[in-house]
């Protein structure tokens, strides 16, 4: 498993400091993004290959 913290920003959150779904989506694209090239499947590697990964199910705990 990739574990990926980040650090909530002001504009991170709704005027009730709630985490708005566009962060949350963002976030959780950029730790597959992240945990993909770790495995060394990637953009770059996989386009090479003319395929492509996509995001099936995550689980956020």
């Amino acid at each position: 498993m990739f574990i990926k913290r980040f650090t909530i920003e002001c504009s991170d959150v709704d005027s009730n400091f709630e985490l708005k779904l566009s962060s949350l989506f963002r976030m959780m694209q950029e730790a597959a993004t992240r945990g993909v090239e770790a495995l060394g499947h990637g953009v770059l590697e996989i386009s090479k290959e003319e395929l492509m990964w996509v995001i099936t199910r995550y689980q956020v705990t």
